[in-house]
């Protein structure tokens, strides 16, 4: 379902857009970019989280 759900997305924005659809090699190599930025944004996250938690020990008020 997502993949019928991503094509006829794609396929009606490259129509509005007046480019061709994706090819399954740009599809996939979309996908992969999208969870790498995913992975990279959950790792910033906790990052964060970890920062917050050494903030909250550091503080002396």
């Amino acid at each position: 379902l997502k993949g019928q759900l991503c094509n006829s997305l794609s396929n009606r924005l490259a129509l509005r857009n007046g480019a061709p659809p994706l090819t399954e090699a740009d599809k996939k190599s979309t996908e992969e970019r999208l969870q790498r930025l995913r992975r990279d944004i959950d790792n910033k996250r906790l990052a964060i989280k970890n920062l917050k938690l050494a903030l909250e020990r550091l503080d002396i008020s």
